[in-house]
């Protein structure tokens, strides 16, 4: 039951990161108890999804502690953990404000949870925000952020990707989030992001980068991983060639200002 729990998370293609390991770490508070599980679960873990800068940076952790921690401690981490990351989207958000103060029409894509956060705490305090976000394919992931948004009463409008430039030139600001923040200033994110900076940059609006400070790495370059063409265009054709590609690179140039919840870079 727990292995399918645990293939469940890690197969989840419309999450974010930072989703993807909150969700990790709730499944670990679950099974507490059960150090085996958790050791054999991390090795899992860093094998299907540890491309990702946050979640190696929490497995490490993670690992490091458990060789000394009993039960009740390693369950105290993992709460802690937990409230910790709670604490970061406020501050993101409150390192954003200054700069977005008279915005109202947000642009973003795919499902990240810190945008969404920052988008929730937004709405708290402005009830006139409205945002517009791109379907986000192949997994359509912009579909699940567009009905969180709705869930708490935000004004959302959902368009196809092709569509976006046009879009965002009639919004105020571009938000994205990050997988990774490249040793050079460049972000990693979910593909249709250099677009949309791109159109940000052209139409002179200002793009955003939300992320967490567990995401910048070490790393200048990024490897490209393959995903399943089917998911794209199940159609086989020896003069067809299918690229799925999940994320992509956005030049520092493009980006405004990385927003993280020590300040902006």
């Amino acid at each position: 039951m727990n292995h399918r729990v645990l293939n469940k998370i890690l197969s989840d293609n419309t999450s974010g990161s930072t989703d993807l390991v909150l969700k990790i770490n709730k499944f670990f508070m679950k099974n507490s108890d059960d150090f085996e599980l958790i050791k054999n679960s991390i090795q899992k873990i860093n094998s299907q999804v540890g491309s990702f800068e946050i979640v190696m940076e929490y497995t490490k952790k993670l690992s490091d502690f458990i060789k000394y921690a009993n039960h009740k401690e390693l369950k105290k981490y993992l709460q802690l953990f937990e409230e910790r990351t709670s604490n970061m989207f406020i501050k993101i958000y409150q390192n954003l404000k200054p700069f977005v103060k008279k915005r109202k029409c947000i642009f973003t894509l795919s499902n990240s949870k810190t945008v969404f956060e920052v988008l929730n705490l937004w709405y708290g305090e402005n009830k006139n925000i409205k945002v517009v976000i791109s379907e986000s394919r192949p997994s359509l992931e912009g579909r699940v952020l567009a009905k969180k948004l709705l869930t708490i009463g935000v004004k959302v409008k959902l368009i196809t990707d092709a569509n976006s430039a046009e879009c965002i030139s009639n919004c105020d600001v571009v938000l994205i989030g990050a997988d990774k923040i490249l040793a050079n200033g460049n972000v990693v994110n979910k593909t249709g992001s250099l677009s949309s900076s791109i159109a940000a940059a052209y139409y002179n609006k200002p793009l955003f980068v939300l992320s967490s400070e567990n995401k910048f790495s070490k790393q200048t370059a990024y490897k490209k991983k393959v995903y399943n063409p089917n998911e794209i265009w199940n159609y086989k054709h020896r003069n067809l060639k299918i690229d799925n590609d999940y994320f992509e690179v956005i030049p520092k140039k493009l980006i405004t200002k990385i927003i993280t919840e020590k300040g902006s870079y």
